[in-house]
């Protein structure tokens, strides 16, 4: 049986109401949606064969293919419609609408994703400017802009466990 995503809104009074969008037949489900808090867009990782985009003003799904497995993948929401996403190789990868790379990072997690206890650890959050990525192999955040893969600082004196993005 495949399973079905919906999107959940809240109506006025304090009722919540579900809608179906139905799911591409015939294609790697997404395991995990995830996008900047308040906007309509939410990805996930489809297999290995890349992420699926859900934009929910719009109900529609599309497929962002990718050369590499990818790991994490997280929507911004914005007007591009872009991506970030992490790939196997432990590059964070800013991807347009169609699924092209706007830009990329050398691998930043490399000792992180060659270990499958910490690949599983490994956190990506995106905010209004940045994504913030959680290295466990290290003990660092790293802070990236979305818009060129720019690392703006890095953080080597938090615990990555519990990253939060907050304010």
């Amino acid at each position: 049986m495949r399973r079905r995503r919906c999107a959940v809104h809240p109506r006025g009074g304090g009722t919540v109401a579900a809608e179906v969008i139905p799911f591409p037949a015939d294609a790697p489900p997404a395991t995990d949606l995830a996008g900047r808090t308040d906007r309509p867009d939410l990805a996930g990782v489809a297999g290995s064969a890349g992420a699926w985009l859900l934009d929910v003003r719009q109900r529609r799904w599309t497929f962002l293919p990718s050369d590499v497995p990818l790991l994490r993948a997280v929507a911004v929401g914005d007007d591009d419609s872009r991506t970030v996403a992490v790939d196997a190789e432990g590059r964070v990868r800013i991807l347009a609408a169609d699924g092209s790379v706007l830009a990329r990072t050398e691998p930043l997690l490399a000792d992180a994703v060659s270990d499958p206890a910490l690949r599983e650890r490994v956190q990506l959050v995106v905010g209004g400017r940045h994504a913030y990525l959680a290295d466990p192999a290290l003990g660092a955040v790293h802070e990236i802009d979305h818009t060129d893969a720019r690392i703006t600082r890095s953080f080597d004196d938090l615990d990555p466990s519990f990253l939060q993005l907050v304010g």
